[in-house]
């Protein structure tokens, strides 16, 4: 894979929520509530000052790197500009993940009643991603003037395994609080309902 200074990248985040109906019958969100389209963003990015920030998230959320590796960057960021060292970040690629909602069981059965199960868990969730394996730098190269310098690199193979996000859309344990409420207003109005029709049919016939 090579990468050139004037590669670019675009992402999209989007954030979903539920309508009353998916609520009610438990369906994934589809309704938008933002959207932002993150673009021109530098397949080579030298580091300044201008991009660390005072807040850990916002210094990550400018760089497009996971917090989890802010303490390691930090460090090796400071070590190299004491030294007049720049340091460069490479997006070299950009790759999709599938994170779904799970749940966690224990295998109980028996030779009579294999098929049995035991609950654990109903927080859980399983993840499908591409990493790269014994990633390696094996050269650099420098353009001026229509001359371009081939430099061989020595580096540790490294293995890049992106963070997950758990899934956003997730079915909370046992019933809301929303559904008994709104279980108990439908079965007073059942009960309110039932009286008056009673009284209808006993009252009104006595009359």
């Amino acid at each position: 894979v090579y990468i050139s200074a004037d590669d670019t990248y675009s992402m999209t985040s989007q954030k979903l929520t539920q309508s009353f109906r998916e609520k009610i019958f438990n369906k994934q969100g589809t309704q938008f509530v933002s959207s932002d389209t993150f673009s021109e963003i530098e397949a080579i990015h030298a580091v300044g000052k201008s991009d660390i920030k005072s807040k850990k998230s916002e210094t990550c959320q400018n760089l497009y790197i996971d917090e989890s590796y802010y303490e390691d960057f930090k460090a090796f960021y400071d070590k190299a500009t004491s030294d007049n060292k720049t340091v460069y970040l490479f997006r070299y690629y950009q790759s999709e993940y599938v994170c779904d909602e799970a749940e966690e069981h224990q295998y109980t059965g028996t030779s009579l009643q294999p098929e049995l199960y035991k609950r654990l868990d109903t927080n859980a969730y399983v993840a499908q991603e591409v990493v790269s394996l014994d990633f390696d730098i094996i050269d650099v190269t420098l353009t001026k003037d229509d001359v371009s310098t081939v430099i061989a690199c020595v580096s540790s193979p490294i293995d890049i395994v992106p963070d997950v996000t758990p899934p956003v859309n997730t079915t909370p344990d046992g019933i809301p609080l929303w559904r008994k409420i709104v279980a108990i207003i439908a079965l007073v109005c059942m009960g309110i309902v039932a009286v008056k029709f009673l009284q209808w049919v006993f009252v009104g016939k006595k009359k």
